[in-house]
């Protein structure tokens, strides 16, 4: 099968989002808004999602091109080479704008009667719901250690909110997190900087594995689960932004039996992991 998404597409874009990241740090200010520190101007840039939206416009794309080799003709939100909009997919407690989207049947709108959206109306109906695909994009670029737990509960939030509304909807999850986080203090007086230190990646690998499973339908308590993640490290060292790819390029900073377990959440087969998830959910 042929590989829809390239190392070199990856790179290209979080280069683009280094130099975003790096020109509201250095200056303390982003969307022409003066900020008291290069931190907080890095802050309002990740809150407001833009400098990762060339890596959104990416992975739809290429998920977009698997797709239509596999023979289906989705529909995708936002729609390629756009930013908006995106589309409101309901769940069980809120009804919720979703990074990227995919559809193969009619939106039919209803009348939603159980959960706490109950009365409200469902842009797309149920059944749309079911048999969709939905990707989220985040990242977490300082303060991981502190971030962990909140990350592991919004994991949970973000799939559970919606499976137990449409337990047959297609989940996946793109995480991008640096090979070396910012350093604040450095970030504080307007200076581009990391630490010397690795993140604990092995953490992360444990969490994702664990929270990610393609026959998640197997088990009934294993609907908090993706069906497919990409945990997309970045060394952001360089105005070059190098990516961890594959097995060998894990293995060469975090060793050989890190790089076996996050062989699941690779950005290598991830296309196809979520791709064929998909396909298979659509044949149930």
């Amino acid at each position: 099968m042929a590989n829809f998404l390239e190392k070199k597409q990856l790179e290209g874009s979080l280069s683009v989002t280094r130099k975003i990241l790096e020109e509201a740090i250095t200056t303390s200010s982003y969307g022409g808004d003066l900020k008291k520190s290069g931190q907080e101007a890095k802050n309002a840039a990740i809150r407001s999602s833009g400098p990762i939206q060339q890596l959104h416009g990416i992975v739809a794309e290429s998920i977009y091109e698997n797709l239509i080799a596999l023979g289906l003709k989705p529909s995708v939100w936002p729609p390629l080479g756009a930013t908006s909009p995106e589309l409101k997919v309901t769940g069980l407690i809120k009804a919720k704008d979703q990074d990227i989207s995919f559809t193969v049947d009619p939106h039919i709108k209803e009348q939603i009667n159980t959960g706490v959206e109950a009365g409200r109306i469902d842009p797309i109906g149920l059944n749309a719901t079911n048999r969709a695909l939905v990707v989220g994009v985040r990242s977490q670029l300082s303060s991981l250690a502190k971030n962990f737990d909140t990350l592991v509960e919004r994991a949970f939030a973000e799939t559970l909110n919606l499976r137990l509304r449409a337990e047959n909807i297609t989940l996946g999850e793109v995480y991008l997190i640096p090979l070396r986080e910012f350093d604040d203090e450095s970030l504080k007086n307007n200076r581009w900087g990391l630490k010397p230190t690795l993140i604990d990646l092995p953490k992360f690998v444990r969490i994702f594995n664990a929270i990610t499973d393609p026959n998640y339908r197997k088990n009934s308590t294993d609907l908090y689960k993706y069906n497919a993640t990409m945990l997309l490290v970045a060394d952001l060292s360089s105005k070059n932004v190098e990516i961890l790819w594959d097995e060998n390029d894990v293995a060469k900073h975090f060793g050989r039996q890190t790089a076996s377990e996050m062989k699941p959440l690779l950005p290598c087969h991830f296309i196809q992991r979520i791709s064929e998830a998909y396909v298979n959910a659509l044949s149930v």
